[in-house]
């Protein structure tokens, strides 16, 4: 499914970009899930066991840097972790 070349920018970037592997009800699903989510910031004033927040984070202006063991918190997340085609 992946050339060599993708191979070696993971091995370089840590990631690859495979368009149109997941299709977009399901992209949207995650998007939204993410949003979801990262909406909580809203409520913290310090990194949780779910949000790693940036040191700027205020409530009023939130800043996620990311989400700790998503698949750990939600569903989708799980699902994603488990796509045959991601683990292709």
């Amino acid at each position: 499914m992946i050339a060599n070349a993708d191979v070696e920018r993971y091995r370089e970037k840590g990631y690859i970009c495979v368009p149109s592997l997941l299709p977009p009800k399901e992209l949207a699903e995650i998007v939204n899930t993410a949003n979801e989510v990262m909406a909580g910031a809203r409520e913290l004033d310090r990194s949780d066991d779910v949000l790693d927040l940036d040191d700027t984070h205020t409530r009023a202006q939130p800043l996620v840097r990311r989400i700790k063991n998503p698949n750990q918190h939600h569903e989708v997340f799980q699902r994603l972790t488990a796509n045959q085609r991601i683990l292709d």
